[in-house]
């Protein structure tokens, strides 16, 4: 895709065009988990990335890698889709948006000169609007503002979720650069910019669910602007958002997002983020190859399994937790097996309960069963896992509850 040094080649042009009437995207392309290499863009139009607007239909599984330049105040660019901004009307499918899945971009985002006033502009994507779904993708790119100024918000994976829309973004990671020099007074006074690693602006009435995301990135900032620069983790959440299970690396001050402590979102260290605890936290989507050095959480990687003693992905006869709920324990074979739950006091045993349980080879994993009720478990007490009824020879070293 991209011009060689010798001027062979061509320039991408966008697929689909901005506007409810023009040619925009609107089928279901499948890259069959392809990898896209050179993908170049340096152009003067409104919609820019790999799609220029997917208003229906679906886009997934690829990885891409690549540049998107702007030279003028465009608006709708992304390094993957610039606008996915649903159908207007009453003549609208039962899903009204577009779906965005399994894919992985290093596209990077660049603001080139005479682009003061380039709007709606993500690393992933620019505009998301009515149903969009965003689901199981991740950016590694760098969104390099220089010193433009982007107007509606600039975010890493997605600029801005329309108001009064239902867009969803679940399981997708943020792992990219944000850079901006811009200063006060450069364009037209305007003395405030939005720039969120994961989103940077759902405004006021946006119903946008974020579930299950990751912001693992990094700011670079070069602006003179004080508490002007709403530059956050997870954006400016001003709507009625829905934020379940998302985490943040603590790279303050930007971890702080407006009205943040309720908002669902967690901070995490670095540490955090390699143990393979933040993976195993974000759900059954997520994975984590903990055999490499420097590795991090990506939707659909390999699984994590948590242990007493730690993450592993290894699944082997060991205990997870204690929980009100009972015990978790990870088990690697379809078979019957016992839990026992012992009440010590010191060394001396009060009470035990026991509970058997059958296996089937779907369900190999954690499993999770509660305890008979009558025995108080507490700290100290011991949770042990056996073969069925028979082969008392414990399976595992017997949980300590903490």
């Amino acid at each position: 895709m991209k011009e060689s040094p010798d001027g062979t080649g061509r320039k991408w042009t966008p697929i689909g065009s901005t506007g409810e009437k023009n040619n925009n995207f609107r089928g279901h392309f499948d890259g069959k988990n392809h990898i896209i290499t050179n993908l170049y863009i340096d152009m003067q139009r409104a919609g820019l990335g790999l799609f220029g607007e997917v208003r229906l239909g679906t886009v997934e599984n690829f990885t891409i890698y690549g540049d998107v330049k702007l030279s003028s105040d465009c608006s709708y660019v992304g390094g993957v889709i610039g606008s996915a901004p649903g159908a207007n009307g009453t003549d609208v499918p039962d899903h009204n948006g577009a779906t965005i899945r399994n894919i992985t971009s290093y596209v990077n985002v660049i603001l080139g000169e005479g682009s003061h006033g380039a709007s709606y502009v993500g690393g992933f994507m620019g505009y998301a609007n009515h149903e969009t779904l965003i689901e199981n993708c991740a950016w590694y790119g760098t969104l390099d503002l220089g010193p433009y100024r982007a107007d509606s918000g600039v975010g890493g994976l997605v600029g801005k979720a329309q108001e009064n829309s239902n867009v969803t973004i679940r399981n997708c990671a943020a792992y990219g650069t944000i850079k901006t020099s811009y200063k006060s007074g450069t364009y037209n006074n305007n003395d405030t910019i939005f720039i969120g690693g994961l989103l940077s602006f759902s405004a006021d009435g946006a119903k946008t669910t974020l579930e299950n995301n990751l912001w693992a990135g990094k700011f670079m900032d070069d602006t003179d602007l004080g508490d002007k620069a709403h530059i956050s983790a997870f954006g400016t959440l001003r709507g009625g958002e829905t934020v379940k299970n998302c985490y943040a690396l603590n790279t303050a001050p930007y971890i702080t997002t407006e009205n943040q402590n309720t908002k669902g979102i967690t901070s995490v260290t670095a540490q955090q983020l390699a143990s393979g605890e933040v993976s195993y936290l974000l759900g059954s989507a997520w994975g984590q190859d903990l055999s490499k050095e420097n590795s991090l959480p990506a939707p659909a990687g390999a699984k994590v399994f948590k242990y007493a003693d730690g993450y592993s992905n290894e699944l082997k006869f060991g205990f997870a937790d204690y929980t009100t709920e009972g015990a978790s324990v990870n088990i690697p074979t379809a078979g019957t097996y016992t839990l026992v739950f012992a009440d010590y006091e010191g060394k001396k045993l009060l009470d035990i309960d026991i509970v058997t349980f059958s296996v089937t080879a779907d369900e190999i994993g954690e499993i999770t069963k509660a305890s008979v009720k009558g025995v108080a478990i507490g700290t100290g007490d011991k949770i042990m896992l056996r073969q069925g009824m028979i082969n008392l020879a414990p399976l595992c070293s017997a949980y300590i509850v903490k």
